[in-house]
């Protein structure tokens, strides 16, 4: 199982670990009597709320196994960046999990009728990004910041990452340890997101041999797809037959499915968001990690100092927030060419210089 820690790059690594909790504060106010000093008044309250996607939903194992158990992904970063926020300030940050059952802009209400003065939403197959237009237009004292999609209002810090970026470096890796010149991409639906990994994916690899097959799947149609990992276990299973030997899975929780039933096959899988290297140590040849904790960390930080400005913030390689996980788990499996290969394609990306890259924008 992989850890808190995740190495973005050839040699680092980083953790956090904190509790979150709820708090909400209401200050009154004093008389004003002949003879009196005016009382100060009260500085505002900071109440952050986080609403995670579906994808946050616990997938239960199936009956009598224990195949497909939980690890961390795209949900569990954003905890952490919330966890060291809270920890490191002492605010509490109220979390929220949309299941989906509801609309998401009542979420978002509901969220602000208990008090929220800052609200941190995942578009989540989009769904946040219509509500977070919708309510933040309705409460523009209220500020917002969405993750992997763009709202341009005032009141509204858009936080989009260069997946794309990732995944290419990803790439890099898969074709350097193929053997049968044919690799596979499962994505949990087709959104731009999972667009985005896709596309760097397949750039990459060709990068290092152009002549290279990639197969693609996407598990669902909708956000559902990013918690079906049997159902992710049984395209990876379609793959291999197809000659696939590396499979990369872009895919929240399904991805699971898809990194164990690779290791069963003896295949190697790449894992995305989190560091899942140690799921499979050794069959898990790297993972392309989103930052997205320093990014939820940051936000909270900017917006209880009052610094957080709206706009839209476009996050990559160049700022440290996406990157693949080098460690202990991998150290023997990829050889030092590859890396050669993953420090070269780095510097190409970095310099603009990276051919095909940019149709994945």
């Amino acid at each position: 199982m992989a850890g808190t820690g995740q190495g973005i790059g050839r040699r680092t690594g980083s953790g956090v670990r904190t509790l979150l909790g709820a708090a909400l504060v209401m200050a009154g106010t004093v008389p004003l009597l002949a003879g009196w000093a005016p009382a100060r008044a009260a500085a505002p309250v900071f109440a952050p709320a986080v609403v995670l996607s579906v994808g946050a939903v616990p997938v239960p194992p199936p009956p009598g196994g224990v195949r497909y158990t939980p690890e961390p992904s795209f949900n569990d970063t954003i905890r952490r960046g919330a966890e060291r926020f809270s920890t490191e300030t002492g605010v509490a940050v109220r979390t929220v999990i949309d299941d989906a059952s509801r609309d998401a802009a009542d979420i978002l209400r509901e969220q602000i009728r208990q008090g929220a003065t800052l609200i941190v939403a995942v578009a989540g197959a989009h769904r946040h990004a219509a509500a977070v237009e919708a309510v933040a237009a309705e409460f523009p004292q209220v500020r917002f910041v969405l993750l992997d999609a763009e709202v341009r209002q005032p009141n509204v810090t858009s936080i989009v990452f260069r997946e794309q970026q990732a995944a290419y470096l990803a790439g890099v890796v898969a074709a350097g340890l193929s053997r049968s010149g044919t690799i596979g991409f499962i994505g949990g639906m087709d959104n731009p997101v999972i667009r985005r990994f896709r596309c760097g994916y397949e750039t990459g690899a060709r990068s290092i041999n152009p002549g290279i097959s990639v197969l693609g799947s996407y598990v669902d149609v909708s956000s559902s797809g990013f918690r079906a990992p049997e159902k992710a276990a049984r395209l990876a299973l379609m793959q291999i037959d197809r000659g696939a030997d590396v499979l990369f899975a872009a895919a929240g929780r399904s991805g699971i499915g898809v990194l164990d039933e690779a290791a069963e096959r003896g295949k190697y899988s790449i894992g995305v968001d989190a560091n899942q290297n140690g799921r499979h140590p050794g069959m898990v040849l790297t993972s392309a990690v989103k930052r997205v904790d320093i990014a939820v960390y940051r936000a909270l930080r900017d917006g209880r100092d009052g610094t957080l400005r709206g706009g839209v913030q476009a996050l990559g390689l160049a700022e440290d927030a996406v990157g693949i996980a080098q460690d202990e788990n991998n150290a023997l499996v990829v050889p030092e060419p590859v890396w050669d290969q993953v420090d070269a394609a780095r510097t190409a990306i970095l310099s603009g210089q990276a051919g095909g890259l940019e149709k994945c924008d």
